[in-house]
């Protein structure tokens, strides 16, 4: 099974989990990342940020939010990037990593511009997206060792 395949299969906590690990170590403005979305029992718990860099997730300059929902994943996405800028009012960026292939598994009504209503969203924080094509390139080229999930 491919790597892209296999995060689509992965629940929000594990997802949460390999992001967490693959994106801090992918970006040094990422490396004091802190999770914030699991519970002491490694489950997801609702609420925005999933994981931010700062003192905590209200005074945060980096929010981080994450979702598996195949559906419309889109709507749910531009959701919560408006709940983490809600949350992390100090955000200078707010990422999002999804396991879809933003391109191809997004709505098939093309003239929904669920990116532009995700930058809105965001405020005045950048918006950076890394998508299930994205990671599992990353996982497979550059950081095999980083999946706390077994992905192959």
């Amino acid at each position: 099974m491919k790597t892209f395949e296999r995060l689509q299969q992965l629940d929000g906590s594990q997802f949460h989990r390999v992001a967490d690990a693959l994106l801090s170590r992918i970006e040094p403005r990422f490396r004091g990342l802190r999770p914030h979305g699991l519970n002491e029992a490694g489950q997801s718990i609702k609420g925005q940020p999933d994981s931010y860099v700062g003192n905590s997730a209200q005074t945060c300059t980096i929010a981080f939010c994450y979702t598996t929902d195949s559906g419309d994943w889109w709507n749910k996405l531009v959701r919560d990037v408006g709940d983490a800028a809600k949350a992390s009012p100090a955000a200078q960026e707010i990422v999002v990593a999804v396991p879809r292939d933003v391109d191809r598994d997004g709505p098939k009504d093309k003239t929904i511009d669920w990116e532009g209503k995700a930058t809105s969203a965001a405020g005045n924080a950048k918006l950076t997206i890394y998508d299930g094509r994205k990671l599992s390139r990353y996982l497979d080229e550059d950081y095999q060792d980083t999946g706390t999930v077994p992905l192959h």
